[in-house]
């Protein structure tokens, strides 16, 4: 509050002191002068009474006053030795009583009065900057909705409402021909309806860059500022005799058993090949998760070394399984916000273990990478609880890279 100020020069504190000395001051100089009188009066009435008895009794009441009178006189010299004892113990007692007169207590109201002009000025200047604040922000915001409102009037008259309301604008599902969807949309559009519907920095448009490949000008998506575009060292876990490694690093399980496994990680997370093989795909598209807050680039791999696997196998998006032996062929990747490559053949593109494919996206209102272990033809995947097994995952922790 007042931060120059101490107790002992608080002018209102200062006031209170002033006024207790000066009735101190008043006590002692009336009550000696009280006693004095009242001591001549009884002396008189000694002289004037002719009864010894009387005389007695006036002498006795006349050296009670001698006594009150003498005590009065001492008070002074008590409060003097309190004053000392409590200057001993570290409380500014004397200086209160030092600075209790009107002139002290005139400075000391000005400097109060500076402080509180101060305090007042100091904090209308935090309401402004707080004001402030909330002002640019809220122009921030107006500037993302109005980014947010051109992609959609742009995408709306290249590709119709069809992607605006999320309903699919082709039949290129899972395990689809790989074609090119004409409905792809601007990269960043998810991210700024994401970021503008929760305020979440992982989807802040403005920490994400689109990319194009440099070989057929087609969108890469969006890529994270600071990501790491470099493959895996060659140290690595692998899995399934050497066959596979874990593609991110993300809490390997979900809520629930389907037709792959769903990767739980962070927005912008590296996505790395599981496998040894050959590109099918890498492009937008080939999967139902295509809404305006989901990102949608998926990966394809035809494994070099394919494996027999006997297990809960399912097809499509099911919570069903049926046990029978199939062979892994192909491991697909989806959901991702943006990609390393762009391909949809002919020419032949082959990737190796470790290798940058990706960064993980969203989907369902979850940041997460989908991963799915299909037979030849696409038509079988392995079940959740088969994919756990093969990466040793029990609980919901990822095995990591």
């Amino acid at each position: 509050m007042y931060f120059l100020l101490t107790v002992c020069q608080d002018p209102d504190i200062l006031r209170i002191i002033y006024f207790v000395k000066l009735v101190m001051d008043i006590f002692f100089v009336v009550i000696p002068i009280i006693l004095i009188v009242l001591l001549m009066i009884d002396f008189a009435k000694m002289v004037i009474a002719g009864n010894e008895g009387d005389q007695k009794k006036l002498f006795n009441l006349a050296i009670k006053r001698v006594i009150m009178a003498i005590a009065v006189f001492f008070v002074p010299t008590a409060i003097n030795l309190v004053n000392n004892l409590l200057d001993d113990m570290g409380v500014e007692y004397s200086s209160c009583l030092a600075n209790a007169n009107s002139e002290t207590i005139s400075m000391y109201q000005v400097i109060k009065d500076r402080e509180e002009a101060i305090e007042d000025e100091e904090v209308e200047q935090e309401n402004k900057s707080r004001i402030e604040a909330y002002k640019q922000e809220a122009l921030a915001s107006l500037e993302r909705k109005r980014k947010a409102s051109e992609l959609r009037a742009q995408l709306s008259e290249k590709i119709g409402s069809s992607y605006m309301t999320g309903a699919s604008t082709s039949s290129n599902y899972e395990g689809g021909t790989g074609t090119r969807m004409e409905a792809e949309p601007d990269p960043l559009l998810a991210l700024t309806n994401l970021y503008n519907k929760t305020g979440n920095e992982m989807y802040n448009p403005d920490n994400y860059v689109a990319m194009k490949d440099k070989n057929n000008g087609y969108s890469l998506g969006a890529w994270p500022k600071n990501a790491i575009v470099s493959n895996l060292p060659s140290i690595f876990k692998t899995y399934q005799n050497g066959i596979l490694i874990f593609p991110t690093n993300g809490d390997g399980s979900d809520s629930y058993d389907h037709n792959g496994i769903d990767i739980i990680t962070n927005m912008g997370t590296p996505v790395y090949a599981p496998c040894d093989g050959t590109l099918r795909y890498s492009e937008w598209g080939h999967t139902v998760n295509r809404g305006s807050m989901e990102t949608a680039y998926s990966v394809s791999i035809t494994l070099d070394t394919p494996f027999t696997y006997t297990g809960q196998w399912s097809q499509g998006v099911t919570t069903s399984s049926t046990t029978r032996t199939g062979t892994v062929e192909i491991i697909y990747l989806t959901h991702m916000v943006g990609i390393k490559t762009r391909h949809n053949g002919p020419q032949i593109v082959k990737v190796k273990k470790g290798d940058l494919i990706g960064f993980t996206g969203i989907a369902n209102n979850v940041s997460h990478l989908h991963m799915t272990f299909y037979d030849g033809n696409n038509s079988w995947g392995l079940y959740t609880p088969e994919i756990q097994k093969i990466y040793g995952i029990t609980g919901t922790k990822g095995p990591g890279l």
